[in-house]
């Protein structure tokens, strides 16, 4: 159990330390001895996010480096990641990168990515430039 109720910091590298174990809110509040309810007020005073939107970064930040590092399957990558799928991680990563797992990976690969499209609209990539083929 974490000591420093005033803290989150051990938590959250408890959390960043186990991205596939159960991150549910009573499993997180228990392991920093508060209520849901406590744990939740405080996680949005100190990060400014709700625990789950936090993970979901989280998760996705820990795509990034293994689609930028190894040549790990999309589906081995979502679930080292701790995501429910391969579809549960490629909607949180188009939601929070703004591209697609592949088209990030071959992006650091130096190869050209086709932009993603969504109503119609070119999606703006973050974190790389992209080129249309």
């Amino acid at each position: 159990m974490i000591a420093d109720h005033a803290s989150l910091a051990s938590l959250l590298t408890w959390i960043d330390r186990n991205l596939g174990s159960d991150l549910s809110l009573p499993v997180l509040a228990r392991r920093a001895a508060m209520s849901t309810r406590t744990l939740s007020r405080r996680f949005r005073q100190q990060v400014g996010a709700t625990p789950a939107t936090w993970i979901a970064r989280v998760r996705v930040r820990r795509a990034q480096q293994l689609l930028e590092t190894t040549g790990l399957a999309i589906e081995r990558i979502a679930e080292e990641c701790g995501f429910r799928s391969a579809t549960v991680m490629r909607e949180h990563f188009g939601r929070i990168v703004g591209t697609t797992p592949l088209a990030y990976r071959l992006a650091f690969r130096g190869r050209t990515v086709t932009p993603m499209r969504r109503n119609g609209r070119t999606v703006r990539l973050r974190g790389f430039a992209a080129t249309a083929r």
